[in-house]
């Protein structure tokens, strides 16, 4: 007898790989910080600002499990890639001059 993996089951597997991701980023995002004294661009602050804090709301989501909680991490996503988006374009106009 085999168990199928229940929508609940998968819903928990993405949101758990969602936090490991995060985790992994807020971790990279500190060690040349905090560790190398490098000190972050303004934009780059903005987009910590919004990273940070998923690992807290993706974690506390898991156990229990709070289906609710990418909901909760969504604004937090956008807000970042947002802001990734504006480091890219800032750096291309300035290579460009567009």
């Amino acid at each position: 007898m085999t168990l199928k993996p229940t929508h609940q089951d998968r819903a928990w597997a993405l949101v758990f790989a969602a936090w490991l991701v995060a985790l992994t980023a807020t971790l990279g995002a500190l060690f040349p910080g905090e560790v190398m004294g490098m000190t972050p661009c303004v934009l780059c602050w903005y987009q910590r600002i919004a990273m940070f804090p998923l690992v807290f709301v993706l974690g506390a989501g898991l156990l229990p499990f709070d289906t609710r909680s990418p909901r909760y991490g969504k604004p937090l996503a956008d807000f970042g890639v947002d802001q990734l988006k504006a480091v890219v374009d800032r750096e291309v106009s300035a290579k460009y001059g567009k």
